[in-house]
């Protein structure tokens, strides 16, 4: 009932100026590194810890605490407006209560089972995020994360020991 989990993706970061730059330049990677254990068939729990960053664009004016996080030279948009860089690091460590809806719906299929092969998980945590190597100044640290993923499952042996899972949230 316990498991290790290793993720890897990409993520956009939409803010107040994603607009001005390109869509490639807003894609940053995510990593993440999980022990959990189910506890019944359908309820488990999981901690995380991850890395990455976001990138993104802010105002000519480096605005609110997008200054902090601004850097290299100015950019233009098509219009003539003025527009910088941003970009930030941090890790993530959350936790999660796990929701297999499929075993919840049809009942455990049995380890040994060819049956469920394909299964959906609703996750619901709450993490700690630290923001660090910022270009300029210091702005706030720390922050409280939030997270609802939707998980879908592909099983790839009969004993359900390894799977290729794809998470939207």
């Amino acid at each position: 009932n316990w498991f290790v989990s290793v993720s890897g993706g990409a993520h956009y970061f939409m803010g107040d100026y994603h607009k001005y730059g390109s869509f490639k330049d807003g894609v940053s990677p995510r990593w993440f590194v999980g022990l959990g254990k189910w506890f019944t068939p359908s309820i488990g729990a999981k901690l995380e810890f991850g890395l990455t960053n976001s990138k993104g664009f802010a105002d000519e004016n480096k605005s609110h605490t997008s200054c902090y996080l601004a850097y290299g030279d100015k950019l233009f948009t098509k219009d003539g407006i003025g527009y910088y860089r941003t970009k930030v690091h941090y890790w993530i460590l959350n936790t999660s209560i796990m929701l297999n809806i499929s075993r919840m719906i049809a009942g455990y299929e049995g380890i040994k089972e060819y049956n469920m092969m394909n299964q959906f998980i609703v996750e619901l945590g709450l993490g700690f995020v630290h923001n660090y190597k910022f270009e300029q100044g210091e702005p706030k640290k720390n922050e409280w994360d939030g997270k609802i993923d939707l998980q879908y499952s592909r099983y790839l042996t009969k004993k359900k020991a390894v799977s290729l899972d794809v998470f939207a949230g």
